[in-house]
């Protein structure tokens, strides 16, 4: 068996796991960016064809002194001062293939 070691040039697959919420474009549009805080993303989706945004904290991101509940409640609480609305957060999950 034969096993690559290092990047895989032809790879045209993309994903993320995010915890946080789906917005509309419209939305998204009204959003004060240089407020954007540090550590959340946004993400469009070829297939969303732009008309909806996944934005959120990386599950990554979870800091050691952080429990999960905490980083919950901060998606929370940060997203819904972001958007100036009370905000249901979920797990955001998305792939697709670029080729």
């Amino acid at each position: 068996m034969k096993v690559r070691n290092g990047l895989v040039s032809n790879s045209s697959t993309s994903s993320f796991c995010i915890y946080g919420t789906v917005i509309k474009s419209e939305e998204y549009e009204k959003i004060d960016w240089k407020n954007f805080p540090a550590g959340f993303r946004e993400y469009s989706m070829p297939d969303w064809d732009g008309r909806e945004y996944a934005i959120g904290r990386n599950w990554t991101s979870v800091r050691d002194d952080e429990t999960g509940a905490q980083f919950k409640q901060n998606v929370r609480d940060t997203l819904n001062k972001l958007l100036d609305r009370e905000i249901d957060c979920c797990t955001v999950e998305e792939a697709w293939y670029n080729g």
